[in-house]
């Protein structure tokens, strides 16, 4: 998906961007809000090119977004990210250690509506770079709208487990390139 929020994309597709980073149970249930601590925009202006490459936002201002993602998720993972901003570059960190971009195309999984790949050739190449596979969300005609990487709080790819995340049921899957 783009950064309008509709499947046109005015420049190349080059990679993931973020939705967000945040703690989760084993059960697969996450807590949310966990201080009264509230974003400051000013915490994080030397990421902020960072932070609007890597994770826009696709409804609204990018600032209202960070806000969200830092006091419902930031707010519960200060073990390991103790500021806003070691929240907000960890972020991108994770992000950039785990990108899966390359691994695809290590694998010849590339941006095209025409070359279909399925679910496993995604998967087998995502392991293959990570040790383990993502879980996917796709559209109705196969185009993949979502890539979940689950990491432990050292930071290590790990098994998803029973993680909750959206559906990708199509037989033949597509990263959308740009139009």
């Amino acid at each position: 998906m783009c950064k309008d929020g509709t499947f046109k994309c005015s420049a190349p597709w080059t990679y993931f961007t973020l939705h967000g980073l945040w703690p989760e149970r084993k059960d697969g249930t996450y807590p949310s809000t966990c201080s009264s601590s509230k974003f400051d925009p000013n915490q994080v202006k030397t990421i902020a090119e960072d932070l609007n490459k890597y994770w826009p936002s696709y409804n609204g201002p990018s600032e209202t977004f960070w806000a969200h993602e830092y006091e419902k998720h930031g707010t519960c993972a200060t073990d390991v990210f103790p500021t806003e901003i070691s929240f907000m570059n960890g972020t991108l960190g994770v992000r950039a250690s785990f990108d899966i971009t390359p691994a695809l195309a290590a694998s010849g999984i590339l941006p095209s509506s025409t070359q279909s790949f399925s679910k496993a050739q995604f998967q087998s190449a995502v392991a293959k770079q990570f040790g383990y596979p993502v879980l996917l969300a796709c559209d109705a005609n196969g185009y993949i709208t979502g890539a979940v990487v689950c990491v432990s709080k050292s930071l290590k790819a790990q098994s998803c487990g029973s993680v909750n995340y959206g559906s990708c049921n199509a037989n033949a899957l597509y990263l959308l390139p740009a139009q």
